[in-house]
């Protein structure tokens, strides 16, 4: 994952990052519709991580309504990523307390 603060999100096209963004999303829907035993919060972690790179990105800067959208969309996802993790740390006080 590309770090958001460091300014390397502009070197790579923004077409890139919002494809890996979509792919991710889409991995998340599959993994959380067949009920996968894949980690819903690092998938929910990675899109968010996805996110800020794009908000970070220069082209994403500068756009007020591309920004406004990913900003709507990074709140959205930080939610479900709270939630994932609750629910994973749960899970495993269920599991070793009981």
């Amino acid at each position: 994952m590309i770090d958001s603060n460091t300014g390397l999100a502009d070197d790579i096209p923004l077409e890139t990052v919002q494809s890996a963004l979509s792919y991710q999303i889409t991995k998340y829907g599959l993994s959380s519709a067949t009920n996968s035993k894949t980690c819903l919060a690092c998938m929910a972690n990675s899109i968010v991580q996805h996110l800020r790179t794009l908000i970070a990105h220069k082209s994403v800067s500068e756009n007020r309504s591309l920004r406004l959208a990913y900003n709507g969309m990074l709140i959205d996802w930080e939610r479900i990523k709270l939630i994932h993790t609750r629910e994973r740390a749960e899970k495993h006080r269920s599991r070793h307390y009981h």
